[in-house]
This record gives structure tokens, sequence and C-alpha cells, in this order.
């Protein structure tokens, strides 16, 4: 009698399971393979972006340093003498009030700026790469100085003399800054809160002209440098 369901021989499961395994390890290759080349592609396409944003870095490096130049000499040699001998005293103070401080931050962020743009060149030596490195941070910490510490006891020292200006009464206000009738004019002296408000102010609004400079002169040394490297 003729049985349907038989078990098969012993050699021929060792040829099924060796085919099966061997197409099991076949796939098991093709998907790493598959898994290898994707990764390939992928660091391929990062080194290609990273590639560009290099190539994009030196113009947008130069950029960066001709605003922070141009609004640092805009700013302390034009806007400032030009609004102070056009504008009223009061309208001066509301206009220095709101520039200033705008500025200074701008500076500071385009110190950062212009010092991450930096281009990146392996050839360049460490001399060469100090002095690209230094003027950016003597501007940043003068500009910082300047943001948080001066510009505001600066702006608040200008509050302090309206307010001394009110109460001294109008008599002191015409006279005040004209330094020359003051010590002419022997009747006229201005208060002793005048006096400490006013020098208060002026310590601190020479503190941001002598950080702006010094702001400015690191900015033109390295464009300096950076003029020298141009080829």
């Amino acid at each position: 009698m003729l049985y349907l369901k038989s078990r098969p021989s012993p050699r021929l499961e060792i040829c099924l399971l060796f085919f099966f395994s061997s197409r099991t390890l076949t796939l098991k290759r093709s998907q790493r393979s598959i898994y290898n080349l994707a990764q390939v592609s992928t660091l391929s396409n990062m080194s290609s972006n990273c590639s560009h944003f290099l190539s994009a870095l030196p113009p947008l490096h130069l950029l960066c340093f001709s605003f922070l130049l141009g609004a640092n000499l805009y700013q302390s040699f034009i806007m400032a003498k030009i609004s102070y001998r056009a504008l009223p005293k009061s309208a001066f103070r509301s206009l220095q009030k709101q520039a200033w401080p705008f500025y200074f931050r701008s500076q500071s962020l385009l110190v950062v700026i212009t010092a991450v743009t930096i281009p990146r060149d392996d050839l360049v030596p460490f001399e060469a790469s100090l002095m690209s490195w230094v003027p950016h941070a003597v501007a940043f910490t003068s500009a910082m100085l300047n943001t948080f510490i001066f510009e505001p006891a600066t702006r608040k020292a200008m509050v302090q003399v309206t307010h001394q200006e009110t109460r001294d009464g109008p008599s002191c206000n015409t006279t005040q800054y004209d330094e020359n009738k003051v010590m002419e004019d022997a009747s006229v002296r201005p208060s002793s809160g005048m006096v400490v408000v006013k020098r208060r102010f002026s310590f601190s609004h020479a503190m941001c002209i002598h950080l702006n400079l010094l702001t400015l002169g690191a900015v033109l040394a390295y464009g300096w440098t950076l003029a020298a490297r141009i080829q």
C-alpha cells in the first residue's frame, strides 16, 4: 500500500535546508549592501552640502565685515554729528536713547557673525589664525561692555540729568551746558545734584566713546589683515 504522506529522505532534507539557508544569507547580504549604499549616499550628500556651505563662507564673511565696518563709521562719525547739530536738545536725547542701544546690540551680533564665518583653511599658519581671532575678541569684549554696562549707565545718567534740570528750574537749564557762561556769571551755579549726575554722565559717556573707538580700531586692524590675504 502506497502512502501519500511519507517522510522525505535525509539527503533531501539536507538539500532543502542548504537551499533555504543560502537564500536567507543572500537576502541578508543584499540588504546589508543596500544599507551600506544608502549610508555612502547620505555621507556623500552631507559632504556635498558641507562643501557648498564652506564655499559660501568667504562672500558671507566679507558681507558681514562690510556691514560691521560701515555701521561703525556711519554711526560714530556721521549720524551722531549731524543729529547733534540739526536736532533740538530734547529731540537729540530721545534719538540717542533709541539709536545707541540698537547700534551696540547690532555691533555685537555682527562681530559674532563675522568671527563665525571666517573661512577655514588648513594651510593658514597659527600666527595668521591668531591675528584673525584677536581683533574679534577685542571688538566683542568692548561691544558687550557697551551693550550691558556703559550704555545703560549713560542712558540712566541722561535721564537723571533731565530730572535734575526740572528740579533746578529754568534759570539753570539755559546755562548748565555752557561752561564759559557759568564761569563768567558767578550768580549762576549748577546745584550739587547737577554736578554729581553730570560727573556720572561724563564718565559713562566717555567710556562708551572710548570702547566704541576700541571696537572700531579692532575692526580696522582685522580689515588690514583680511585685505593682505586677498589675492
